[in-house]
């Protein structure tokens, strides 16, 4: 049985990077600033683990049955509604703070 948690994060596997070097990766868009791309990265940051968790949550849903791990279900989905609070809050902050800035 596969844990939810064990999955692998996006674009964190090594095939998917395929080989490109780390400067290439790390380069700047034209016209951007660093500021705007730490920014924007936060942001999708926190809008993945916002999905993540929603995921989690559907699974929990939906498939509960092949969740051995989690006796109650309502509390790991409290758990994952917690991480999507979090989430949300992130973005907020950075909208309410940032959002002149990108």
């Amino acid at each position: 049985m596969v844990k939810l948690v064990d999955t692998l994060d996006l674009g964190s596997s090594a095939l998917r990077r395929g080989g490109s070097s780390p400067s290439r990766r790390t380069r700047l868009k034209k016209g951007s600033s660093m500021k705007e791309q730490l920014v924007k990265a936060a942001r999708m940051h926190a809008e993945g683990e916002l999905e993540r968790a929603k995921t989690n949550i559907l699974v929990y849903m939906h498939q509960s049955v092949g969740i051995g791990e989690h006796s109650d279900i309502v509390e790991a989905i409290q758990e994952e509604l917690d991480k999507m609070a979090a989430a949300t809050d992130r973005i907020e902050m950075l909208n309410v703070h940032f959002s002149n800035d990108t």
